[in-house]
Parts: structure tokens; C-alpha cells; sequence
């Protein structure tokens, strides 16, 4: 990763989440990583699930990891819905 063009932009200090899945509903995966280091912090999968569900999830599980050790950093992900879906604390899926 090249750290110097995005050390201005992003805090390191943070989880990067994402998931992913083949099929819809498919065989679904999700983890995160903390960008510090790059270590990556959990892994689940593979499930029978879809793409928003394992985003949700990992967006999920980084923010109880971030509770249950009292870190104070920010996660990133790339999922509108998934996100959506924790903000509302509703999940639109029927799965």
C-alpha cells in the first residue's frame, strides 16, 4: 500500500471492513483489517449469506471489537447499505 499519497486522507488508526460473495444468495465471507499494521483482526465465513448481509456483518463486528476492547477508531467501509443498515438498525433483507 502507498502509504505517503493516502496518509493525509485516511486515519490509520482505524478497521477496514468488506465482504464478499459469489452468488446472490451465495457462499459470503467477511473481515477486517486494522490499516495500522494491516493485521487483519477477524475473518468469518464462508456462510450461505449476500453481499449487504456480510457487509453488515463485518461493519457490525468491527464496531463490537472496537466496544469490547474501549479502542476509539473509526471503521471503513465501502457498503451504502451496510452502513445504512447499522445507522437504522434495520437490516432490509428477507434471507
Amino acid at each position: 500500500m502507498d502509504y505517503e499519497k493516502l496518509k493525509d486522507k485516511v486515519d490509520f488508526n482505524a478497521i477496514a471492513v468488506d465482504a464478499g460473495c459469489s452468488g446472490n444468495p451465495g457462499q459470503m465471507e467477511y473481515q477486517g483489517v486494522y490499516l495500522g499494521n494491516e493485521q487483519r483482526l477477524f475473518h468469518y465465513g464462508p456462510i450461505l449469506g449476500t453481499n449487504n448481509i456480510g457487509e453488515f456483518l463485518a461493519i457490525v463486528h468491527a464496531l463490537a471489537l472496537i466496544k469490547k476492547n474501549g479502542w476509539n477508531m473509526k471503521v471503513y467501509s465501502d457498503s451504502i447499505s451496510g452502513m445504512a443498515w447499522v445507522r437504522n438498525k434495520k437490516a432490509k433483507t428477507t434471507l
